[in-house]
């Protein structure tokens, strides 16, 4: 499918943001997915990733997606689940997709997973830019 654009200095995937994360994304079938290894300096309590940053790995995934589709979204609701910490260094992958769409809204779900076991889940509700397809079809 089509490869994404980077944002220079978005803090999810931009190449020239120098506190970064630098996700690079691409598409498998319907799912959007990115890999994310994080490092000491993302831990909150010893050997644990901030849940914050947990989080955004999910929220860029979603919509980064969406912004791949229609050219921009703003984030209007997030709910993440934690399900087991992250450690640092520890190779996962986030992968998203579109539940349903109304209108302008757009419903997504994500989940972060690392060594075959879920370690997050979210839904997030995003309002699209632009005029309106819907890609769920």
């Amino acid at each position: 499918m089509k490869r994404a654009v980077r944002l220079e200095h978005c803090f999810g995937c931009g190449p020239k943001n120098p506190i970064g994360l630098k996700l690079e994304f691409w598409w498998e079938d319907r799912e959007y997915v990115t890999s994310f290894t994080p490092h000491p300096e993302h831990q909150s309590y010893p050997g644990v990733v901030h849940g914050g940053l947990t989080a955004t790995v999910l929220d860029e995934t979603m919509g980064r997606m969406l912004f791949e589709l229609y050219g921009g979204a703003r984030t209007a609701e997030l709910t993440v689940r934690y399900l087991a910490p992250v450690s640092p260094g520890q190779t996962t992958s986030c992968r998203a997709w579109i539940e349903r769409q109304k209108g302008r809204a757009v419903f997504t779900g994500a989940v972060l997973a690392g060594g075959g076991t879920e370690l997050a889940r979210a839904l997030g509700t995003y309002i699209i830019k632009g005029e309106i397809q819907d890609a769920t079809e």
